[in-house]
């Protein structure tokens, strides 16, 4: 059972990584950096300060930069503990693994912080965003698949880390969410 949960994972991961271009290279590489979402951010901040503004705000940030704390580092803490080789890693298929600016990553990759990271972000995100209809509230979850699908992509993830790190994530934004409205009842502002 493991072992063909693993065939899957493996296959899957190359069903992607095999599927590259020049121009698509470009792209996932500055996905997976970030920067290309900055334009995205800069409206985000401004528009939660905007309408919310100062004490809602910076209890936002604070939150956010704790979502980033508590991801990044339980990821860790399960790729030092797991040691899984990232798939640039693996001695079995190294060799044929697609990356680029030979950017390999560490050497465990299970689970995924970049998928941790951004997917507990999207996640705070979604849920203090109540004065955005939900659909609009719904395209913040494509920055962290396509920051997703770029780890696999450039070769440093399996799916499986990307899955994990996702699920991490999620439940990570949740709880700071609920931090978030414990605090906000405190301070007597309104979170929506």
């Amino acid at each position: 059972m493991i072992e063909s949960l693993k065939n899957i994972d493996t296959a899957l991961f190359f069903f992607i990584n095999e599927k590259h271009a020049p121009i698509f290279d470009d792209f996932f590489w500055m996905a997976s950096g970030g920067l290309i979402f900055a334009p995205f951010f800069i409206f985000l901040v401004w528009n939660i300060f905007h309408i919310k503004k100062a004490k809602y705000f910076v209890s936002a940030l604070i939150c956010i930069a704790l979502t980033i704390l508590c991801c990044d580092q339980s990821s860790r803490l399960v790729k030092h503990t797991v040691q899984r080789y990232r798939p640039s890693h693996n001695t079995e298929i190294k060799n044929k693994v697609h990356t680029l600016h030979d950017y390999h990553g560490g050497q465990f990759g299970f689970f995924s912080g970049h998928a941790a990271n951004t997917f507990g972000v999207a996640t705070f995100l979604f849920l203090i965003l109540g004065w955005w209809k939900k659909n609009q509230r719904r395209l913040i979850f494509l920055w962290p698949i396509i920051v997703g699908y770029s780890r696999i992509y450039l070769g440093v993830h399996y799916p499986s880390d990307i899955f994990f790190g996702a699920l991490d994530g999620i439940l990570f934004g949740y709880l700071i969410y609920k931090l978030f409205v414990l605090a906000a009842n405190k301070m007597n502002y309104e979170v929506s």
